[in-house]
């Protein structure tokens, strides 16, 4: 889920697969038939059997992808406080347009959040991303019965090494270090926290129900993994030499196979600095 941690996990879990991964292109759209069972049976036909992960934003928990394929999907994800989160996913949104320059934003007079809001539709996200609509009892039951893990962004280095030890990944390297975090300064953000409070708290009350629930009744027990394998043998990770060959084929595989961007200096410079530096 978008400003949840998921450019952190998924950075380091391209340097441990490499072409074993994948990233299913795509935004932040709901439709149920953006991604679905014939778009994944494609993807697992092009990537071969060696395909060990899929990951995006167009992966949702609450489509079915047909009995076979669910049988082998072990689901994952991060959870983050939502009124942090819905802060930092508009100022990201403010950044990467540049102020809200471009033409999808020219009627908000004031580029405030309740505009941004207006335009984007991104209260109760979370909950959205799970459920497929704005209903926390059907996300809870999603979580409870589909997942195989959850992790919190507010304890992100324990819920790495939660995930390494609930998925068997020991040899997994973990890398505590913030990546894609947005260039806001923390006197806008608390400006923005406390001018829009209410109104914040409003367009999330479902993704707070939610997340009480997550982090006091499913948390806890991904939680004590991490405990437990504090106790365990470390094993090593795997070398910088070796997860920086990976991150690399992994790029090379998704060129080859999707062939989705040109291969120029830009396109290079843009992979470079979202999943290599």
């Amino acid at each position: 889920m978008m400003k949840t941690a998921g450019t952190s996990l998924s950075k380091q879990l391209i340097a441990h697969f490499g072409g074993k991964m994948h990233i299913v292109p795509g935004g932040l759209k709901m439709d149920d038939d953006y991604y679905n069972k014939s778009r994944l049976k494609n993807d697992l036909d092009l990537f071969g059997q060696k395909l060990k992960i899929i990951s995006g934003h167009p992966m949702r928990p609450y489509i079915n992808f047909g009995k076979d394929a669910e049988q082998e999907m072990l689901w994952f994800t991060f959870f983050r406080e939502p009124k942090k989160r819905y802060v930092s996913h508009y100022l990201h949104d403010f950044k990467w347009t540049n102020n809200f320059s471009s033409a999808r934003y020219k009627h908000m007079k004031e580029k405030s959040i309740v505009e941004w809001e207006e335009l984007e539709g991104f209260s109760n996200y979370q909950t959205k991303f799970i459920a497929g609509e704005d209903n926390v009892n059907k996300a809870i039951e999603i979580l409870e019965t589909k997942f195989s893990w959850l992790g919190l962004t507010e304890e992100y280095e324990t819920s790495m090494l939660s995930f390494k030890i609930c998925f068997d990944i020991h040899d997994l390297y973990i890398d505590t270090k913030a990546t894609n975090t947005n260039l806001a300064d923390k006197e806008t953000k608390k400006e923005v926290h406390e001018t829009y409070s209410e109104f914040i708290a409003e367009m999330n009350h479902n993704d707070i129900r939610l997340y009480e629930y997550v982090k006091n009744q499913i948390w806890p027990k991904y939680k004590k993994l991490a405990v437990k394998g504090e106790n365990k043998k470390s094993v090593k990770p795997k070398g910088r030499i070796r997860r920086e060959l990976n991150t690399i084929l992994f790029q090379i595989n998704r060129q080859i196979k999707l062939n989705e961007t040109e291969v120029n200096l830009k396109n290079l410079k843009r992979f470079y600095n979202r999943w290599y530096r």
